[in-house]
């Protein structure tokens, strides 16, 4: 289970540094950036990326106690004693540290992030697949498709006007539940997919002879229409939040018409 508190940390104008000088230091130095954080890169290489950058940059290796003074840690060197050893500097100090692909050594992670003006979410999994994260990051940034920012603020605008002209707090939360219900439409946008037919020939056979193809479109379908003759595994156990809607057809008996059978 994850027990991370989610928090928002201001950073503007605070000293952070950054403990390494490639490609995953860069990347999280421009997190870092998005939040207006004073940055310190300490590394004896830097790479051109990062010295493109505004940030502080001392061409040192990391010294014991070096983080002394700074508000954030993040080492991403490949040392992994380097790696350690500002973990332990900075639990000394009591400063929050993230050392890159090792979460027992992070007392903080830094989740993949969606922005869209004032609306940020930070997706989290706990440190066990960051790739899952962004995998979900970006679904929500197809969902947004850059209208919860302008939608946000109008209702800020609209929030202000609420907030100046009732006195009640549960009376205002009430409005403010109803203004942004009410105008929902306006910011979620509509998503109109042509479905597909897929035409998959099982038979009655062995299930396991299925085609990988055909595997993949009953794994993947939203409504799957079947006959008796089909094995029950393929139906019900391969895809079992589908909708199932059986059409089979007999000599003399017949479920469902043709005409029903084409409109669905």
């Amino acid at each position: 289970m994850n027990r991370l508190l989610p928090i928002f940390m201001k950073l503007e104008n605070q000293p952070c540094i950054v403990v390494g000088g490639g490609k995953i230091a860069y990347q999280k130095i421009k997190q870092l950036l998005e939040g207006e954080a004073d940055i310190t890169v300490k590394s004896p290489a830097i790479s051109e990326e990062i010295r493109s950058l505004p940030v502080t940059i001392q061409k040192t290796a990391y010294q014991k106690n070096d983080v002394d003074g700074y508000k954030l840690v993040i080492a991403a060197t490949d040392d992994v004693n380097v790696n350690r050893q500002v973990y332990e500097d900075a639990q000394q100090y009591g400063i929050p540290v993230n050392v890159v692909d090792q979460p027992e050594l992070c007392s903080f992670y830094m989740g993949s992030v969606f922005q869209d003006g004032d609306v940020k979410v930070a997706v989290s999994t706990n440190g066990k697949c960051p790739s899952f994260g962004k995998f979900i990051r970006d679904h929500i940034k197809n969902m947004s498709k850059g209208v919860w920012g302008k939608a946000l603020e109008k209702l800020a605008l609209q929030r202000v006007k609420i907030i100046n002209s009732i006195s009640s707090y549960s009376q205002k939360k009430q409005v403010m539940e109803k203004l942004v219900n009410s105008t929902k439409n306006n910011f979620i946008p509509k998503q109109v997919k042509r479905g597909k037919v897929f035409i998959v020939g099982a038979g009655p056979g062995d299930p396991e002879l299925i085609t990988v193809k055909g595997l993949q479109a009953i794994q993947n379908a939203d409504v799957i229409l079947h006959d008796a003759l089909v094995h029950p595994h393929l139906v019900f156990e391969i895809n079992p939040n589908a909708e199932k809607i059986f059409v089979g057809k007999r000599e003399g008996k017949h479920s469902v018409s043709q005409a029903t059978i084409q409109s669905l």
